[in-house]
């Protein structure tokens, strides 16, 4: 399965009682099936000290999960699917399963897909170290559900979820780095001219696409940049697969751009001027 061989879940004995705190029970699989009886009883993935939750009781964790309901939007074209996870996350192992309220009307909100994304990361024992993490990845993929970032996070349970693994070899961690997917690319730019070794080219050639169309929009120039970088790719990649990434980039680009907030490329460039008084000269 690459990065993770299991998944390790903590469940209690009931199902849809937000009160409880108690989670005596773990279990450990990569079998669909075994997961879908762990996931029937409220559970989390956190490991809590006496397996009992509380952020002050946080222990470790070695997976992020994050809520996709799709209430960014009541457009159906801008809703994001589990079978969009792995183009928008490419080669990063993750766990994905539907919620409670899966095409269910939910809080006045038609029918849409809702579910839970479970990455594996590199192992976190500080828990506001780990809500910081969680925090940056949803700011970089702001359909995840922000109220859902907490180190004490807790899933109701579901006896008729479904359940999808997908497999990969590069840590969420590596995929976000140390700054969020869209910030300028000054730095790329300035690396131009090193190499991108296999094992690392589809996570690299991934965020720079999600760069270039922050810095120009979907424009032909941002396609020639993404193209020009492509040629660092020791061995090259194939046009196939490099059209597969620009495409999940410009998928995840229309759905940000259309998120409050968000600074256009016109904005994004105005020059320094534009957004400053004329200076009064000293005399």
């Amino acid at each position: 399965m690459g990065i993770s061989d299991s998944y390790a879940v903590y469940y209690s004995d009931g199902c849809g009682n937000s009160k409880n705190c108690n989670y005596p029970h773990m279990g450990v699989s990569n079998s669909v099936e075994e997961l879908k009886k762990f996931f029937s009883y409220d559970h989390t993935f956190i490991h809590f000290k006496n397996n009992y939750r509380k952020k002050d009781n946080f222990l470790c964790a070695n997976v992020v999960t994050l809520d996709c309901d799709n209430d960014h939007s009541n457009n159906e074209k801008d809703w994001i699917y589990p079978k969009d996870i792995e183009s928008l996350f490419p080669n990063v192992p993750c766990l994905i399963y539907t919620s409670r309220n899966h095409m269910k009307q939910k809080g006045g909100k038609s029918p849409r897909p809702r579910f839970h994304v479970v990455f594996p990361v590199r192992n976190f024992t500080d828990v506001d170290k780990y809500a910081e993490f969680t925090k940056k990845i949803q700011n970089a993929f702001p359909f995840f559900d922000g109220n859902a970032l907490d180190g004490a996070r807790f899933f109701y349970g579901n006896p008729e979820t479904e359940v999808t693994i997908l497999e990969g070899t590069t840590f969420l961690n590596d995929l976000i780095a140390d700054k969020p997917i869209f910030e300028p690319v000054d730095d790329d730019f300035a690396n131009l001219g090193e190499i991108i070794p296999e094992g690392s080219r589809n996570s690299t050639m991934s965020k720079f696409a999600a760069k270039v169309l922050k810095r120009f929009g979907d424009t032909q120039e941002a396609y020639e940049c993404f193209m020009s970088k492509s040629q660092q790719c020791v061995p090259l990649l194939d046009k196939s697969e490099l059209k597969t990434i620009w495409n999940s980039a410009k998928k995840l680009y229309k759905k940000i751009s259309s998120q409050p907030g968000y600074i256009s490329p016109e904005e994004y460039n105005k020059p320094f001027e534009d957004e400053w008084d004329k200076p009064i000269p000293f005399d």
